[in-house]
């Protein structure tokens, strides 16, 4: 695995002007977009302010409590490369950069308060947010439209792994909810790592293909649900000693493993499938269900007022 793999360190946010050559020259390309390249000509580093970094480690996916629902279980560990994450979720504001630069198709779905339980004004409130300049998040975007906007400015939609790792934290830890375990009042819906309305912002598109979690073949063995893209680029992680053990440096987090855990690395859910992941609550949903584990499953043209998404960033 390579050092830009490897970890994550945080430096002040670059300069974003840009020449103009057109109308749209300076909508065509994010603040997001050009971090990255100056990133990628500067070194490894992927951070800033808005996005915080997130080393390679083992961290839980799902859940095996009693009170876990079916589609959180079976737990595992999943072994994660270093990535970054955007802070916020994607504002209407960003979003319309990519709808002017033709790239994003714009946000468009019913406004009605039965949908999802979103009482009128917060149906309303969302709606609007969708279609003007606006720093709410965006909503009503399909799954292909989000993968996109990731795209544009330079990343990608994070796996449900890395989700989950941002949401809970790398082990031992594993956080019920994004900012702890306190649900009786008095919380701020931000993780410690400083990652933003995970719990109760607007539900959030991932990658991954929609599914029940599968139990490993085998404790060590790559996840069966893995694109051939990392399986390929696993061979310089087979051939070196692994940065991933060398950041954790010692036993508390395979200790923090319950024994009948499976490590499954870099897991991406299936390759194909009629659905797609969604992760974590929405702002009118339950308390009781802005848990770093919530997921439910919903067709990628199946764009929702109370559904947005994050990107993700990485040197794959």
């Amino acid at each position: 695995m390579s050092a830009a793999l490897s970890s994550c360190t945080r430096r002040a946010q670059p300069p974003t002007d840009q020449p103009t050559s057109g109308a749209h020259a300076t909508l065509q390309r994010s603040d997001a977009a050009v971090a990255l390249d100056a990133s990628r000509d500067s070194g490894p580093t992927l951070c800033d302010e808005r996005r915080p970094c997130f080393n390679a480690a083992l961290s839980q996916l799902g859940l095996d409590t009693t009170e876990a629902r079916f589609e959180e279980r079976p737990a595992r560990v999943a072994r994660l490369r270093a990535f970054a994450m955007d802070r916020d979720e994607v504002s209407a504001r960003e979003y319309g950069r990519c709808v002017i630069a033709g790239v994003c198709e714009p946000p468009t779905c019913e406004r009605r308060a039965s949908d999802g339980g979103l009482s009128d004004a917060t149906a309303r409130d969302l709606a609007d947010a969708s279609v003007t300049e606006s720093d709410e998040p965006v909503s009503c975007v399909r799954w292909s439209d989000a993968r996109s906007y990731c795209e544009f400015v330079g990343g990608r939609l994070p796996t449900e792994a890395e989700w989950e790792r941002a949401a809970a934290g790398a082990l031992p830890a594993h956080r019920r909810f994004p900012w702890g375990e306190d649900s009786d009042g008095g919380f701020v819906d931000r993780t410690p790592e400083g990652v933003r309305a995970l719990g109760g912002g607007v539900a959030e598109w991932v990658a991954d293909v929609g599914a029940f979690y599968q139990v490993p073949a085998a404790p060590t063995a790559r996840d069966a649900g893995g694109d051939g893209a990392f399986v390929d680029a696993s061979a310089e992680l087979d051939a070196a000693p692994d940065p991933i053990d060398r950041e954790i440096g010692n036993a508390s987090a395979l200790e923090a493993m319950d024994a009948s855990m499976a490590i499954v690395d870099d897991p991406h859910g299936p390759r194909t499938g009629a659905w797609r992941v969604i992760r974590g609550a929405h702002r009118d949903a339950p308390l009781a269900r802005w848990t770093t584990t919530a997921r439910t499953f919903r067709r990628p043209d199946d764009a929702r007022p109370w559904l947005g998404f994050r990107c993700a960033y990485s040197h794959r």
